[in-house]
């Protein structure tokens, strides 16, 4: 049973598994599979991406800029408790992990008001925008693919549950939930 604590990218966690030891997992009766920062990595991953995609489209001088990232920024930095006992280092290494680690301390910062608006303004933007392939392409290559099929359209909420149902895939396949 030692694959049970296997390595995820370098660390010593049970989050991120590939799907063959979730699978190797599941053969082993491990009760419980840890989905959540998994998850909402992935929902910050389709959100970041939609705004430079929103960027792109708009210009970065452009005054009605969701400005998610930077908005998101400020939060964490003036509300700390969910992150600054988790991330250490110089100030451009807890920025980094702010805005990228794995352990995904963002999620607690998603209900913040000035946060979800500035969500809510990236999607209306890019909702009265037709969103090119070639740049869907670039920052949403999975459903870039799935959009060319016409099995998902390329609206922001679409893209979004699109890019977090790739993880939630691997997970149901560990389980032979599908193929």
């Amino acid at each position: 049973m030692k694959y049970f604590i296997s390595r995820r990218c370098g660390d010593k966690h049970t989050d991120y598994q590939t799907e063959d030891m979730l699978r190797k997992l599941v053969e082993g009766h491990f009760c419980i599979l840890k989905v959540g920062p998994w998850l909402t990595y992935a929902y910050r991953e389709a959100l970041l991406s939609l705004e430079a995609m929103e960027v792109e489209l708009l210009g970065a001088d452009d005054p009605n800029l969701s400005r998610l990232s930077e908005i998101l920024e400020k939060t964490m930095i003036n509300e700390p408790k969910y992150w600054e006992p988790y991330y250490h280092g110089d100030d451009k290494q807890k920025a980094f992990k702010r805005k990228y680690s794995f352990s995904d301390r963002v999620r607690y910062y998603w209900p913040v008001k000035d946060i979800e608006e500035a969500k809510k303004r990236l999607f209306n933007n890019l909702s009265e925008i037709e969103i090119p392939l070639s740049l869907l392409s670039q920052y949403m290559p999975a459903q870039f693919y799935q959009v060319c099929k016409g099995s998902i359209k390329a609206n922001p909420t679409d893209l979004v549950h699109s890019h977090i149902n790739t993880v939630t895939g691997i997970y149901s396949r560990a389980c032979g939930l599908s193929d």
